[in-house]
């Protein structure tokens, strides 16, 4: 049985110009623990239903199901360029203190504990004190990653984090978030421009164009996906047929 842990019913988004609609009755679910990725052609609406999920952006009519604690990464990380790793990686729960009196806020040592284990999950324990210009664009990322990670989300966001990596770094990029995904049990949700990149990544597949939900793809290849294997090219090519038709 399916357990529906974000949910969108007849969604759209309408900006105050009333020109263009940025979505338009959009409908899906992800389920709890599900790693699900938004695919389509630029412009189809991908980004808004993100930004709607994680509360940037609110829907004009519809219903929106979303938990309460979701975290987003964005290209390149996002980092703020005068803090280093740890601090950088810390920055969400340290945010989550100041909003917060007594006995819900977090201890240092907790905060320093969850901070620390996440920095070493995503390897960068020997860059902790290296600030963001000493930083390849890979590392960069996992430190994004880290910071999304320590608040302990119910649902991660990530929009289109490896679209300016080099193909190693994505592949290394690409194992480290299934690893986290299967260690944590977090939902994920990704946005991606790559069809063979959703193919790699995710249970399910959305496919958004003009500004609606095209198709929904279920792949069910074992992890780790072979990109030579002949189900994996089926399933890419079954998607790019509904993407470019």
């Amino acid at each position: 049985m399916s357990n529906p842990i974000i949910e969108f019913k007849n969604v759209s988004k309408i900006y105050a110009d009333g020109k263009d609609a940025a979505l338009s009755d959009i409908n899906f679910t992800v389920d709890q623990g599900e790693f699900a990725c938004l695919i389509g052609p630029s412009g189809g609406g991908k980004t808004t239903i993100l930004k709607i999920i994680a509360g940037l952006e609110k829907a004009t009519t519809g219903e929106v199901k979303k938990p309460a604690i979701i975290a987003m990464t964005f290209q390149g990380g996002a980092l703020f360029p005068w803090l280093n790793v740890y601090e950088n990686a810390s920055f969400g729960l340290n945010a989550r203190n100041r909003l917060l009196n007594g006995e819900e806020k977090y201890s240092e040592h907790k905060i320093k504990t969850e901070t620390l284990n996440y920095v070493k999950m995503m390897g960068l324990e020997d860059f902790i004190n290296k600030y963001p210009a000493e930083l390849s664009g890979g590392q960069r990322q996992r430190v994004g990653i880290a910071r999304a990670l320590a608040v302990d989300p119910q649902v991660l966001l990530l929009d289109e984090p490896f679209s300016a990596l080099d193909a190693k770094t994505t592949a290394e990029l690409h194992d480290d978030l299934i690893k986290i995904w299967r260690t944590t049990e977090k939902t994920i949700v990704i946005v991606s421009h790559l069809i063979e990149e959703a193919v790699s990544l995710a249970e399910r597949v959305i496919l958004i164009k003009d500004r609606k939900v095209a198709n929904i793809f279920k792949i069910e290849l074992p992890y780790p996906r072979r990109e030579q294997g002949l189900t994996y090219h089926q399933d890419v090519m079954k998607i790019r047929r509904e993407f470019f038709k």
